[in-house]
């Protein structure tokens, strides 16, 4: 058995064997720890009170520590760092700025340049600096500010259109546009004008460079953004064109041309005629300018005649060389023809294929052109002689002109003759007109009266429609086709028998026109006498028939006998005529028929419808 001292013994050895050395007891430990925690809160409530303490001291100030770019804005108020950013921005805005390029300088401020500053946004983002949200955050920005300090940068607000017209006016004063090297005439002399390199402010650009100083409110760069702008054309481009215009004003250009006639002098002879025209040196040089186009991405210039002043001068050669072709016209005595007037071929000048061969050959040395003309044949060539046949008297008529004024009268002896000689080939139409010609002072007619619109009245070749009715009938009467015919206003009896047979003309407005449909050459023969006008068809009597149904009046309206006088200053003072004598108005019809071996030819109606014509007197002024 153990002892009860034993037993303690024990116990005191395992209570030793669980407590390390050196350690203390457990009360101990908790006291630590309770004066740590006590320490920190301390520390703690402190902080937190000296902070509250900054906080009520700073409540409506700026912290200390915040600056804007370089200004201290420690501990003042918003109005107090409102008044001194006012003045810090606006003696900066109003602060001017040196910019240069090449010598050139232009004071101009901040606040010129468009720049404009958030006053307020610039107070608000000052006060701002250490009041965050929550409770250590604003602390420690607090700490931060006071150790390092703060800058804040002041809020930027760029007035757009002011800035714009700025950088606009300054681009205004160095802009310079490329020049293109250019070919000129000085004379008859080609300069090249070199080319210039244009100059164009780099507005982007110098923008962002103001934008970005004027947010850290410091001066920009003193240089401007200037770019070289090339010019599309260079000297060395115009070389080979300078060279071309030069060949173009280095001599004359001449334009030739050869015109072969056949005339008759006892025979057949050949005539040439030679003319030649000339475009100066100067001339050239007036008409040389110089076209740009773009090919393959490059200007190319080129120097070229002017095609308006070309074709003006294509033109001139044109009213000179021109013509309408002129048909041979015969005389027949006793079986023979003789030529009274030669044929001409119709020449017409091909203008634009002159314009085409000035420009060609201005650039060569070759400085001869061959005038280009078209040549028309005429319908009936001095050539054709030997191939006319006037075997037959086909057919005559004629008509009195006995009465006449001797105005008059002059015009229908001259008009017949006009007419006389004219051949018209197989198939080609016969126009009045155009074989007579023109009927004015100047080509030998005389002041007679002619009927225009209701009036009988003064007029330069009245009687002419006495000539077209004689030749009308005779074509009429020989079957030959008939395309043009106009009755009179007035039935006109001298012309008849019969009644219904006149044609009347009227320059440029009534022609008298037929076609030779036979086989065979026709002749028209004139001659007059005192009195009579005679008309006559010559060439191989065509085997066809002409019957004459008519002529068949009706519709009879009386004409009114009062006697009408009238002044005109187209009579001499005192004359009278009388240009109208009472004639009922009629309408007669008469029809022709025309036959080859009982088949049809033709078959037409001519009708008339004449007016009452009155008891009409001039009497002159003139």
């Amino acid at each position: 058995m153990f002892s009860r001292a034993a037993t303690e013994a024990n116990e005191h050895s395992v209570e030793g064997r669980q407590r390390a050395p050196g350690t203390r007891s457990r009360p101990r430990q908790n006291w630590a720890k309770w004066i740590a925690l006590s320490v920190v809160g301390l520390v703690f409530l402190t902080s937190v009170g000296l902070a509250g303490a900054y906080e009520l001291i700073y409540h409506q100030r700026v912290f200390p520590g915040v600056k804007m770019q370089g200004v201290d804005l420690s501990g003042l108020t918003q109005v107090e760092a409102r008044k001194l950013i006012e003045a810090e921005i606006g003696g900066y805005l109003n602060t001017p700025i040196t910019l240069q390029y090449e010598g050139r300088t232009w004071q101009i401020t901040p606040g010129e340049l468009g720049g404009k500053y958030n006053i307020e946004a610039t107070v608000s983002a000052a006060f701002a600096v250490g009041r965050n949200s929550g409770i250590i955050a604003p602390l420690v920005r607090q700490i931060q500010t006071v150790g390092n300090g703060t800058v804040i940068h002041p809020e930027l607000a760029i007035d757009d259109q002011k800035h714009a017209q700025a950088l606009l006016g300054l681009a205004k004063e160095i802009d310079r546009p490329a020049v293109n090297a250019a070919l000129m005439l000085d004379g008859t002399r080609v300069r090249l004008l070199p080319a210039q390199d244009g100059l164009n402010l780099d507005q982007q650009s110098l923008s962002k460079t103001l934008v970005a100083a004027f947010a850290n409110m410091t001066v920009p760069p003193r240089d401007l953004p200037v770019k070289t702008v090339r010019p599309a054309i260079v000297d060395a481009d115009l070389q080979e064109a300078k060279a071309k215009a030069e060949m173009m004003v280095s001599a004359p250009l001449t334009v030739q041309y050869v015109a072969e006639d056949t005339m008759w002098d006892n025979g057949l002879v050949q005539k040439s005629t030679k003319r030649s025209w000339t475009l100066s040196v100067e001339q050239i040089a007036g008409m040389l300018t110089f076209t740009s186009t773009e090919t393959g991405g490059k200007l190319v210039t080129t120097p070229v005649l002017d095609q308006e002043r070309l074709t003006a001068f294509g033109a001139q050669l044109a009213k000179e060389i021109d013509r309408k072709p002129q048909n041979a016209r015969f005389d027949l005595r006793e079986g023979q023809l003789t030529p009274t007037r030669p044929s001409l071929n119709g020449r017409t000048v091909d203008v634009p294929k002159v314009v085409a061969l000035l420009a060609e050959k201005a650039g060569t040395s070759d400085r001869i052109v061959d005038l280009p003309v078209q040549i028309e044949k005429p319908s009936v060539s001095i050539d054709d002689m030997a191939r006319i046949v006037v075997k037959d008297k086909i057919v005559e008529r004629s008509t009195s002109y006995a009465g006449s004024t001797p105005e008059r009268a002059h015009n229908v002896r001259l008009g017949a003759s006009r007419l006389d000689g004219v051949v018209v080939a197989p198939g080609q139409e016969f126009s009045f007109l155009q074989e007579v010609g023109e009927m004015t002072t100047e080509t030998g007619f005389q002041t007679g009266f002619a009927i225009i619109g209701t009036d009988t009245v003064p007029d330069v070749g009245g009687g002419i429609c006495q000539v077209s009715t004689t030749l009308f009938q005779s074509v009429f009467y020989g079957g030959y086709e008939i395309l043009e015919r106009h009755p009179h206003a007035y039935r006109m009896v001298r012309y008849e028998p019969p009644a219904g047979l006149d044609a009347t003309i009227y320059e440029g407005q009534l022609d008298f026109r037929f076609r030779n449909n036979s086989d065979n050459y026709v002749l028209i023969q004139s001659r007059s006498d005192d009195s009579r006008i005679y008309f006559a068809l010559y060439g191989v009597s065509p085997d066809w028939q002409v019957t004459v149904d008519g002529p068949y009046l009706s519709n009879v309206v009386p004409a009114d006998h009062t006697l009408i006088t009238r002044e005109t200053s187209g009579l001499a003072k005192g004359r009278q005529v009388q240009v109208e004598e009472p004639q009922d108005g009629v309408d007669v019809t008469i029809r022709r028929k025309v036959t080859k071996d009982g088949k049809e030819l033709l078959n037409d109606i001519f009708f008339s419808r004449y007016r009452p014509e009155g008891n009409v007197v001039l009497v002159g002024t003139g």
